[in-house]
């Protein structure tokens, strides 16, 4: 059983939607929790939308390449375009699996 959480499912959806012939006989199912498998609106915001400013850009990519030692093309990854792209490439294979996906909503009044 696949379970990944924020990114970590959007990984897991990716890897069981590009490599399903070798992983068939070995994966039960997927679980993904709070996972933007569409794609965010914080990526978009970050790289094109609100909070885009050059100064803004430039913090967020030290705090992900310098302090988690992570990749900005990560972000680039989760925008709605990408995610979209991706998801027209590479299917889930929904008949073949069981898929659940857990999400909560939170209301700011």
């Amino acid at each position: 059983m696949l379970l990944g959480q924020s990114k970590g499912g959007v990984d897991a959806a990716a890897a069981l939607s590009i490599y399903w012939c070798d992983l068939k006989d070995k994966v039960a199912g997927l679980a993904l929790v709070q996972s933007p498998y569409g794609g965010t609106p914080l990526a978009y915001d970050i790289l094109r939308g609100q909070i885009a400013d050059k100064e803004t850009h430039r913090i967020m990519e030290l705090l992900i390449c310098k302090l988690i030692k992570g990749d900005i093309r990560a972000v680039e990854d989760l925008t709605y375009e990408k995610q979209k792209e991706f998801i027209m490439k590479h299917k889930l294979p929904f008949e073949q699996i069981p898929l659940v996906f857990f999400r909560s909503a939170i209301l700011f009044i």
